[in-house]
């Protein structure tokens, strides 16, 4: 993982970067924890799961592409906190519900769709509010040094996640989710440095939205990244609509043994943060993408031969994950650090809008065609088409042009 010494230094960044973190994993607990409420303690078909995993997405396809043109408008941080405060007020309703034995699936259903979009809302405005407290000098530092964080929570908070919910159980398991954003909010709120919006950052709104399209589109870089990142996302989310289920009904798992399935992915993660930098000196930039997205893909692709392995499942679990997590983080890093690179501050919440909206429709459009496979064909079967299909992600790189491509400017 790279090292900026001034980085570190720089008490607003360790606090934006805290936030970052911890928000992070509050979000990735919550992708265990929540798909295991619905099915250990209510009871939930498949499909419905899915169907859930599909709720916390489905707001990418409502606000999607115009939450970019919203963050331009408004201030960053305030738009942090707020989101983080009303995330934690969220998730301590399960609980509190379960406690008073009112929980059911409507209300899980309601909890998606109302943190699916305040965590749309926080995702975009924290990767527009990174150069409003990092100097432009230390930006690229900074943006690896997110992008590696990005990639281990991705991987480390569900490991975590499996022996708190063995421990308390998945209703009292999401409660810890609470505390993750209120220690996020906390960080963001004693950040110091300003961010108003500027004028030129407030065009129209219907004119802000077809620059964030306009932009995204005609930079072949980020059109190749964004294109790349939403076919992998629509494949992976298919899988992971139904991998708790395959994880707990075909294979028998206790939430302690997917933890630990999870902890050998945090350690691939880890390991991709470390060797981010050298991965870039020995391909080039543009190769280390290449080679991360392809990591990552054949993790996800190998997963479902566990159905067929027996006593071995476990095992090779732990190396699909470790597989996946290197490349997930070697990917993250890389990725963020050339698409910030080539945005001008001017446009950034917007044309981040517009990448993230692709993302999200796809992670929300994966996870329906994974409901609708899965009371089809079955959960493994599901499985391995989602898989095989995460390995075409990578048709889209060959289109990327050169990392030294000249910056996005506002029109």
């Amino acid at each position: 993982m790279p090292s900026p010494r001034k980085l570190w230094h720089d008490a607003d960044f360790v606090k934006l970067w805290f936030a970052q973190a911890t928000g992070l994993v509050g979000q990735q607990f919550s992708v265990l924890a929540v798909p295991l409420v619905a099915i250990v303690t209510l009871h939930t078909d498949p499909a419905t799961v899915a169907l859930l995993g599909f709720a916390f997405n489905a707001p990418w396809l409502v606000f999607g592409l115009f939450i970019g043109v919203f963050v331009d408008r408004w201030p960053r941080r305030k738009l942090l906190i707020g989101s983080d405060l009303l995330r934690a007020a969220a998730f301590a309703t399960i609980p509190v519900a379960a406690v008073l034995n009112v929980l059911s699936i409507e209300q899980l259903f309601v909890l998606a769709l109302i943190v699916g979009t305040l965590d749309m809302c926080w995702l975009t405005a924290y990767r527009t509010y990174v150069p409003a407290v990092v100097p432009e000098e230390h930006r690229a530092q900074a943006y690896a040094l997110v992008g590696a964080s990005d990639g281990v929570t991705r991987t480390a908070a569900p490991s975590l996640a499996g022996g708190l919910i063995q421990l308390l159980g998945p209703p009292a398991g999401i409660g810890v989710t609470s505390g993750t954003y209120v220690a996020s909010a906390i960080a963001n709120a004693l950040i110091k440095r300003a961010d108003e919006p500027r004028p030129e950052a407030n065009p129209h709104p219907v004119q802000a939205f077809k620059e964030g399209l306009a932009h995204a589109w005609q930079q072949r870089t980020i059109r190749a990244l964004a294109l790349s990142e939403a076919t992998y996302i629509f494949f992976w989310a298919s899988m992971q609509s139904v991998l708790l289920v395959f994880l707990t009904d075909d294979l028998g798992l206790a939430p302690t043994v997917i933890g630990l399935v999870f902890t050998l992915g945090t350690i691939g993660g880890l390991v991709g943060a470390a060797l981010a930098k050298p991965v870039r000196t020995w391909l080039g930039e543009s190769r280390a993408i290449v080679v991360g997205n392809v990591l990552r893909s054949v993790g996800m692709a190998l997963m479902p031969l566990a159905a067929i392995l027996g006593p071995l499942a476990v095992p090779a679990l732990m190396v699909t994950r470790l597989v996946n997590s290197f490349g997930w983080t070697v990917w993250e890093v890389h990725r963020e650090t050339v698409q910030q690179r080539l945005l001008a501050d001017a446009v950034r919440g917007r044309v981040n809008g517009t990448v993230l909206f692709l993302g999200g429709a796809a992670l929300a459009a994966g996870m329906a065609a994974g409901a609708g496979i899965v009371a089809v064909v079955g959960v493994v079967p599901t499985l391995v088409i989602g898989g095989v299909g995460t390995l075409l992600a990578t048709a889209w790189l060959p289109q990327m042009s050169s990392s030294k491509s000249p910056r996005i400017q506002a029109r």
